[in-house]
C-alpha cells in the first residue's frame, strides 16, 4: 500500500469518529503528495475519487503479482509487450485506467514488470476495456497476450467465448466470429455506466468479467501479434454529435479584445500570472515559451524572470489573439517572437528552447498529457516546464463558488462546445488539468505545486529528467 493510500484509509476511520475537517486539512498541509493528488475530493469522504484510484492500484499490484508468478505466461507475451490494466468503477478514458508505464516484457523467460502502475499511461489496451464497458459489460480489468490456437482453444473448452477483430473494420459485429470495430477512446455514456462495484483484478481477467479469461483472435496470426481480451462483442459506438459551428481559433479571434482585458485585468490574474513565472523560474539569460499565449498577458512577468539577455516566445493557434499580442508587445517596446502554431506540435527547435510553459491551456487540450510529454521532449533533460491551469475546488468554505465556476468555464468556450460532450464542460476541465499536471509530475523532479486563489487556480514546475 502506498504512503497516500496509507494516509486516506487511516483519515477515513478518524472522521467516521469524530467531526469536522480539522485533521483533513492538517493532512493535506503537512504532506505534498496529497496535495498534489489534483483530484477533486475530500480526504475524509469514504467515497473520495482519490481512495478509489488508490484501490485501484492495490487491486492492480496484486494482479501484476500473480501473473508474473503464473507458470507459463511470459510465452503468452508478445512482441510488443503485455499490459494488464484496470480501470475506476466511473471510468470514462484512458486517464481513468491504471496499467504499466512501458508494458511487460518476456525477460529469459520471465515476465518483468518494468515500473509500478499509474494512471493514463495505457492506449491500446485501455481503450479496448473501455469499449467494452461503453458496449454495456460490468468489468473493470483487460490483459493482452500473444495469439495462441492452444490457448484459444483451452479458453473455449471452459466455456469462454472467444471472437475475432480487426482493428481496421467499420462494419456492424454479429453475434458469431464477429469483427469488432476497435476505438482508442470511446467515452462511456452516463446512461450505460455500470453501478459501483469494488471487484479486484484477477490475473489472467479480461475484458468479459473479473472471474473468467477470454481472447481475441486477430485476422493476422502472426506470431509476434498480440491479441486483446474481450469475450463479448460490443456494438457501434454512439453517433458523435455534431460539431461546434464555430472552429476555437475562430471564435478566439472574434473576443481578441474581450479575452486580453480579462486576461490583464481580472480579479486575481496578477496572483496567477506571478506564481506561475515565480515556480517556473527560468534562469537569466533563457528562451522561454508560452504555448497557448493568447494575447502574451503572461509576457511581461516572464520577461522579468529572464533579463534582457534572455528571449519570450508566444504560440498560440488562433491570429486574432496573435494580433493583439503584437500590438501590446510593440507598446511596450519589447522584443520577442510571436508564432501561429499548435500547442501539441511545437513548431520549435528542441535545441533552442531552455524553458516553457502553458497557461489555462490544458483544459483546452483533448489529450494534455501527450501535449506536456512533448513539451519535455523539447526542453530536454534539464529544462524547466511549467502550468497554469483553473478547475473546481475541494477547499471548504469556497466549494460554495463550484457552480458559477461552471458558468464561468461554459461561457469561456466555443458556441457548441458544451453539445459535443458527454459531460458538462466543467467537468471535462478539470479532468484535463488533472491529467496534464500529473504528466509535469511523471516528468519532472523537484516538482513545486500550488493551489491560489482557494484553490481554484493549480500550478506546477519542475525540471525536466
Amino acid at each position: 500500500m502506498s504512503r497516500v493510500a496509507a494516509l486516506v484509509e487511516v483519515e477515513v476511520l478518524i472522521r467516521r469518529l469524530e467531526a469536522g475537517d480539522l485533521l483533513a486539512e492538517l493532512h493535506e498541509a503537512a504532506m505534498p503528495e496529497l496535495r498534489g493528488a489534483e483530484y477533486d475530493f475530500a480526504v475524509h469522504d469514504p467515497d473520495s475519487g482519490l481512495r478509489e484510484r488508490e484501490r485501484t492500484l492495490a487491486s492492480l499490484r496484486r494482479g501484476l503479482r500473480t501473473l508474473t508468478a503464473a507458470s507459463g505466461f511470459a510465452r503468452l507475451i508478445p512482441h510488443v509487450g503485455s499490459n494488464l490494466v484496470e480501470c475506476v468503477p466511473d471510468a470514462v478514458d484512458i486517464e481513468d485506467v491504471a496499467a504499466v508505464p512501458g508494458r511487460i516484457f518476456d525477460v529469459k523467460g520471465t515476465a518483468r514488470v518494468p515500473s509500478d502502475p499509474e494512471f493514463g499511461v495505457s492506449e491500446h489496451v485501455a481503450g479496448v476495456l473501455l469499449s467494452a464497458r461503453a458496449a454495456g459489460l460490468g468489468v473493470r480489468g483487460a490483459v493482452n497476450v500473444r495469439y495462441d490456437p492452444d490457448l484459444v482453444a483451452a479458453l473455449a473448452d471452459a466455456g469462454h467465448p472467444t471472437v475475432e477483430f480487426s482493428p481496421a473494420s467499420t462494419a456492424r459485429p454479429t453475434p458469431a466470429r464477429a469483427t469488432t470495430p476497435w476505438r482508442r477512446r470511446w467515452p462511456t455514456p452516463a446512461s450505460t455506466r455500470p453501478p459501483r462495484r469494488s471487484s479486484s483484478t484477477r490475473p489472467a481477467a479480461s475484458a468479459s468479467s473479473p472471474s473468467c479469461t477470454c481472447s481475441a483472435r486477430t485476422r493476422r496470426r502472426s506470431p509476434g501479434s498480440s491479441a486483446t481480451a474481450c469475450d463479448r462483442v460490443a456494438p457501434s459506438p454512439p453517433a458523435v454529435p455534431a460539431l461546434a459551428a464555430m472552429s476555437a481559433p475562430e471564435f478566439y479571434t472574434r473576443v481578441a479584445r474581450l479575452y486580453d482585458a480579462l486576461a490583464r485585468r481580472g480579479p486575481g490574474v496578477d496572483t496567477l500570472r506571478r506564481t506561475l513565472a515565480d515556480a517556473l523560474a527560468p534562469a537569466p539569460g533563457a528562451t522561454v515559451v508560452e504555448f497557448g499565449c493568447g494575447t502574451a498577458a503572461n509576457r511581461p512577468y516572464l520577461e522579468e524572470r529572464v533579463g534582457p539577455d534572455g528571449s519570450y516566445v508566444g504560440v498560440d493557434f488562433a491570429p486574432g489573439v496573435l494580433r493583439v499580442a503584437r500590438e501590446r508587445g510593440l507598446a511596450r517596446g519589447a522584443a520577442g517572437h510571436l508564432v501561429r502554431g499548435d500547442a501539441t506540435r511545437p513548431p520549435l527547435r528542441a535545441d533552442a528552447v531552455d524553458a516553457c510553459c502553458g497557461a489555462f491551456v490544458a483544459g483546452m487540450l483533448a489529450e494534455p498529457a501527450a501535449a506536456v510529454r512533448e513539451w519535455a521532449a523539447l526542453v530536454g533533460s534539464g529544462g524547466r516546464i511549467g502550468l497554469l491551469d483553473l478547475a473546481r475546488t475541494s477547499r471548504r468554505g469556497w466549494r460554495a463558488l463550484n457552480p458559477a465556476f461552471r458558468l464561468f468555464v461554459r461561457a469561456g468556450s466555443p458556441p457548441g462546445t458544451a453539445g459535443a460532450l458527454d459531460r458538462s464542460p466543467a467537468a471535462v476541465q478539470d479532468e484535463r488539468v488533472a491529467a496534464a499536471h500529473r504528466a509535469l509530475r511523471a516528468v519532472c523532479t523537484d516538482v513545486d505545486y500550488r493551489t491560489v486563489l482557494g484553490g481554484f487556480g493549480r500550478v506546477s514546475a519542475g525540471t525536466v529528467e
